[in-house]
């Protein structure tokens, strides 16, 4: 009986060894990505949520190459279902260390180089923010944390009524920012932003977070010349603020508009200073 009992376990051991579908926890890669100025214990991202990921093995010394396809895993999409992420297909630990790139929102890259991106002109539906995040040199760990970046910038509109304002501000108050390039290309291995300098500018419509509070994601550029740049527009009237402008990288600005007793004239317009943590 003991002999054939060695022989039953020796068969399981073999079994177990020859079947590829089975991979102990800790062989797979789990990663936490993070929105930017999010606290650790909350992501940030919403459910349905999907990013790519790229995996090169790391060479010490040696400058990194990502590459469209050839890397240890290529643009795998990880889609968020609330309180992990998942890979498909799966991402396994191997023996080494690696480095591993991050972006968002998923979409099938034409360039690492040189990727195009466009935000959009109207605000109010879908996404125009993109994320991208490295982590150098990682080995086997529980999980990976992915610190997400702000590659684009956003301008805040906040409109302000004034100590005579009298009522509330109107429902049917819609905001604009000219005289944009939405056009980018972005470099997936450093996270570099370029606007596509061949692309006319046009304008944005804000999205809308209340009546006296508008967004909006705009390429990294320059207004070197005074120019229209964000108009408030309600019922039959619009006012407009021209302004040169810097909208650099990663950065958040804050314009406050305050309105006077009349409804119809800018009593002050305050441009607010660079926030690099935003949401």
């Amino acid at each position: 009986m003991r002999k054939l009992g060695l022989i039953f376990l020796a068969l399981m051991a073999f079994a177990c060894a020859k079947d590829p579908s089975i991979e102990t926890a800790s062989d797979e890669m789990v990663f936490r990505p993070f929105y930017p100025g999010t606290k650790a214990s909350d992501s940030g991202f919403e459910v349905g949520d999907s990013i790519g990921i790229y995996v090169c093995e790391y060479e010490e010394d040696t400058a990194p190459i990502l590459e469209i396809a050839g890397c240890y895993a290529s643009n795998i999409a990880a889609v968020y279902d609330g309180l992990l992420w998942a890979c498909n297909p799966k991402v396994y630990w191997n023996d080494g260390r690696f480095d591993i790139y991050a972006y968002y929102p998923y979409c099938i890259p034409s360039s690492i180089e040189s990727m195009p991106f466009s935000v959009q002109t109207d605000q109010n539906s879908g996404t125009s923010d993109f994320l991208w995040a490295k982590v150098e040199g990682t080995e086997r760990t529980e999980s990976v944390a992915l610190a997400f970046k702000h590659c684009l910038c956003k301008i805040r509109v906040n409109l302000i009524k004034g100590e005579d304002y009298e009522g509330d501000l109107p429902e049917d108050i819609e905001v604009y920012i000219h005289n944009t390039v939405i056009d980018a290309n972005i470099n997936l291995a450093t996270g570099s932003v370029e606007k596509n300098s061949g692309s006319s500018t046009v304008t944005i419509k804000a999205k809308k977070r209340s009546n006296a509070m508008f967004d909006a994601i705009v390429v990294p550029q320059r207004l070197d010349n005074s120019m229209p740049l964000i108009e408030v527009c309600t019922g039959a009237v619009s006012y407009m603020v021209e302004s040169s402008f810097v909208f650099r990288q990663g950065m958040m600005y804050n314009v406050n508009i305050t309105l006077d007793s009349t409804q119809e004239l800018f009593s002050k317009i305050n441009i607010g200073g660079e926030i690099s943590d935003w949401d």
